[in-house]
């Protein structure tokens, strides 16, 4: 499944101070070097799998059959269909993607898909990877190296040394145990990206912008900003216009008087009504 999302890159002056937040640009050349890795990757578990050697695969489970039926319910409203029954497979979901590619509503869509997928893991028991369609995945190289591909490479030396190690429990601990560092490495990385973005937009409280609603709660619409690439959020509670009932399938909040909707992906102007570095957080509210 290819998503090509669009990251966001932060922009300094001279002086460490932030110039502007952009899309960050993908081009043919990265492209290419992430088929390398992803061959490189998949080449390696197989080696690893043949040899019978003790190491994680990088595993993507398959999605619930809960948030399939809920996505599938979504897709349905929008004109698109999910293959597969209730067990659809990695390529009817790619087939989705292929289907909107074009549409207004793609990044939409795309969105949805995404948050319809389990997070990966590391395991030394193998069951796929769903989102990769590959039987069999490591990860062997990356361009930060990882301490699963250290690992990785260690097996491989073993098997050129023929120094076959038998399996161990300590393998399952180590593999979880990298999983959640992975997720705290993750959530770092975005607490830090969060708080830049948010010293950039402590001066343009009161300002008014365009942006796109990026997600739905039962507490609030998310609106990612079209011109910086920044995400804040709107409380329910500063929707003062009417009394607004989340529907979790269509990913919108109607207002029950007047029959108004804030749907994922619909445009809308806020104003910023507040930035808080120390909570990470953009407090919006809507300009119309």
């Amino acid at each position: 499944m290819d998503f090509d999302r669009i990251e966001s890159q932060i922009i300094f002056n001279d002086n460490g101070k932030i110039d502007d937040i952009i899309a960050r640009s993908r081009n043919d050349a990265h492209k290419l070097i992430e088929e390398c890795m992803l061959m490189a990757n998949q080449a390696t578990a197989k080696f690893l799998a043949h040899n019978e050697e003790d190491f994680l695969y990088r595993i993507h489970p398959k999605p619930t059959a809960e948030k399939v039926e809920t996505t599938r319910q979504f897709l349905t409203a929008v004109g698109l269909t999910l293959e597969g029954g209730v067990q659809p497979e990695s390529k009817h979901f790619a087939k989705v993607l292929v289907d909107a590619k074009g549409r207004d509503d793609e990044n939409i869509i795309k969105t949805v898909v995404l948050r319809t997928m389990k997070q990966a893991v590391y395991t030394p028991a193998n069951e796929g990877h769903f989102g990769l369609a590959f039987e069999d995945y490591t990860h062997f190289t990356s361009p930060i190296r990882r301490y699963p591909d250290l690992l990785v490479h260690r097996a491989i030396n073993r098997v050129l040394d023929k120094k076959k190690r038998k399996p161990s429990k300590k393998m399952i601990e180590t593999g979880a145990h990298l999983s959640v560092t992975e997720r705290r490495a993750d959530d770092a990385s975005r607490d830090v990206e969060q708080w830049l973005k948010c010293e950039y937009m402590r001066d343009k409280v009161g300002d008014t912008f365009n942006g796109v609603i990026s997600g739905v709660a039962g507490f609030g619409i998310f609106i990612e900003l079209t011109d910086v690439f920044v995400e804040g959020m709107i409380a329910m509670r500063d929707m003062k216009d009417d009394y607004y009932i989340f529907d979790d399938v269509h990913h919108q909040l109607k207002g029950e008087r007047t029959g108004r909707t804030f749907q994922l992906g619909d445009t809308i102007k806020i104003q910023v009504a507040s930035v808080s570095l120390d909570d990470r957080q953009m407090v919006f509210t809507p300009a119309d």
